[in-house]
């Protein structure tokens, strides 16, 4: 994502959940420019443009996994800044070492508005803030340079200050362990991220921020070491809380030249194995897929970018990116289907009654 996650962005991602996923999602505490409200049954917010604070971890990969992206790396948040420009000591994300107050609060005009500006500074940071984060992307402007405008390499803004990146870390099993599939669109019921191998993942859902970390510094940091794109202290620093400086930001991977991705789609609980269990395939490359159905529920079938098909194994041939539906049903004792044998005759049938009997 260029910008971070703006709180009208956020606000539209609430009102498409369902009323227990949006409870477990909404963020409405007041303070440093956090705007978001609920009226009438719907949210809204009065600082749309402004950069979404306040988000837990799982508040952005529940974000990231409804949009369609996946959290980003530290490498990648680097490499967002950098570029391939080599390495600056003490540089910030625009690849020099000059950092620009705005001067303060007062400095700063049509708050709240999609022409929120401000007339000096290239980073938000403390003293050089408005009394929170900022309006996503506000100092670049026609004619302004990747420093004065605070722009990463390939201008992603506000790399450095306004909001916390929240990164997966390097630094640690749990953040090396993330494989970087994006997210599928769906929640858990109960209003979490599900994919695997993301920080936090927890028992089908991203409960947790085990393997997460944080880059770049926020409007409250001093203007030191926290905004540089080299500082790590922070980097394994795992937090589930809201906070007014966490924010969010989202990425997107480009699949390697002539590979192909199989995304799995759960509906109703169970699990799915795929074997081989890789990122992207080779085209041609076959694919067995189990369906287990949860304790209570039975596999249905799969749907999706195959024609409906009931056997819980299925083996397919990868020839473009793949998504799957497996779907799961609660299991009904009362209309199951079991094989029925009249013991005098010997005679078998299927029936889905259970008390069934014939003659």
């Amino acid at each position: 994502m260029k910008y971070e996650v703006s709180q009208q962005q956020y606000v539209d991602f609430l009102n498409t959940l369902t009323p227990a996923q949006t409870s477990a999602r909404a963020t409405t505490t007041s303070g440093d420019r956090q705007g978001i409200r609920e009226v009438s049954g719907k949210y809204a917010t009065s600082t749309p443009y402004v950069a979404a604070n306040r988000l837990s971890w799982v508040d952005g990969a529940a974000y990231l996994d409804w949009a369609g992206l996946r959290p980003m790396t530290e490498l990648e948040y680097e490499k967002a800044a950098r570029g391939f420009s080599g390495p600056v000591a003490n540089e910030y994300a625009w690849g020099t070492t000059n950092l620009q107050s705005t001067g303060g609060s007062g400095n700063y005009s049509n708050l709240g508005d999609a022409t929120e500006t401000v007339s000096q500074g290239n980073a938000v940071y403390s003293g050089s803030n408005p009394g929170g984060p900022a309006r996503v992307g506000i100092f670049a402007g026609e004619g302004s340079s990747r420093e004065s405008a605070g722009a990463g390499y390939w201008g992603v803004m506000e790399l450095s200050g306004n909001l916390w990146e929240r990164t997966v870390s390097g630094g640690n099993a749990d953040g090396r362990a993330y494989r970087g599939y994006h997210g599928n669109g769906m929640l858990a019921d109960q209003g979490v991220g599900d994919v695997e191998t993301w920080p936090g993942y927890e028992n089908a859902g991203i409960t947790g921020s085990a393997g997460s970390g944080f880059r770049g510094g926020n409007f409250t940091s001093n203007g030191g070491n926290d905004l540089c794109t080299s500082d790590r202290n922070n980097g394994s620093t795992s937090n589930v809380l809201r906070d007014s400086w966490y924010g969010f930001r989202g990425v997107r991977g480009v699949p390697d030249d002539g590979l192909y991705e199989v995304n799995v789609v759960i509906v109703g609980e169970g699990s799915v194995t795929k074997v081989p269990d890789l990122e992207a395939y080779e085209p041609g490359s076959e694919v067995e897929l189990t369906a287990t159905p949860a304790v209570g529920w039975v596999f249905s079938s799969w749907t999706g970018d195959v024609e409906v098909i009931y056997d819980a194994t299925i083996t397919i041939t990868v020839e473009k990116n793949i998504t799957i539906v497996a779907v799961f049903s609660l299991y009904d004792n009362e209309t199951a289907v079991v094989e029925v044998v009249n013991p005098a005759t010997g005679v078998t049938w299927m029936d889905r009654n259970l008390g069934a009997s014939r003659a």
